[in-house]
């Protein structure tokens, strides 16, 4: 339901918007390349036959992105890994009650990567606000055990921003996905919804080139098929450089 909803709200979004292809032909076409470093922790609580806190130690990554502007439209493909270690504190997703497989609340010393995969489409209706929406994948794999589960959906999200001056600009975004959850076989294991919020900041160093700092949180609640929940938040710190290219 929440998914259809979604998408239901992405297509009337997209559809609302009056393209002019004479007034586009004009506008030049702008490639940015962007990586940005990030450092944090991934906290929450596990719930149902298996309940726990979670917290990590400081985890740490690297993000890459794309983005391809022609005057209000743009679109934006990011990649972004990151690896976090726990003790006893750590999620444990267990679709199969009776497997004691999935069982991981007595081990030690585990490092999970996680890695998100997104692209979207959107428009800039002013200087201070833009809509957009897409897909959005999240995976999440445990070193050394052969175990990983996916988070897949579609979202819309909404970002403000504030120009303080010639060069800097403070700006948020706001988004909310309804995900399909998968294990490493592509078999259903459940399903969820996440919500993301980015606060932070850009100075424009030339025209085309800009550095950026902030915080991102990954709010993420699911429901898995063996009648376990989970509640999780990923937050990180970063700081970015971004590089255009006309053409």
């Amino acid at each position: 339901m929440k998914q259809r909803l979604i998408t239901a709200l992405l297509l009337t979004t997209i559809s609302s918007i009056s393209y002019s292809e004479t007034t586009q032909s004009r506008i030049p076409l702008t490639l940015t390349l962007g990586a940005k470093l990030h450092s944090g922790g991934w906290t929450g609580e596990n719930k149902g036959s298996i309940g726990n806190d979670i917290e990590s130690e400081k985890g740490r990554g690297i993000g890459l992105s794309v983005g391809l502007r022609k005057g209000n439209f743009f679109g934006v493909f990011n990649v972004q890994a990151g690896i976090y270690e726990f003790d006893d504190e750590q999620p444990v997703y267990n679709p199969d009650p009776i497997s004691e497989d999935f069982d991981l609340t007595g081990s030690d010393d585990l490092t999970i990567n996680t890695g998100f995969v997104s692209l979207g489409l959107g428009y800039q209706f002013n200087r201070y606000f833009a809509l957009q929406g897409g897909i959005k994948s999240h995976s999440q794999a445990w070193e050394d055990l052969n175990r990983e589960v996916d988070y897949i959906g579609v979202g819309i999200g909404a970002t403000g921003f504030i120009p303080l001056s010639d060069n800097w600009t403070l700006y948020g975004t706001l988004g909310i996905n309804g995900m399909d959850i998968k294990d490493k076989d592509g078999n259903d294991i459940g399903d969820g919804s996440s919500t993301s919020l980015e606060l932070g900041a850009a100075f424009r160093v030339s025209a085309l080139s800009s550095i950026s700092f902030g915080f991102k949180n990954e709010a993420v609640t699911a429901e898995f098929a063996g009648g376990n929940e989970q509640e999780h938040n990923i937050a990180n710190f970063y700081f970015g450089f971004n590089h255009g290219f006309r053409f």
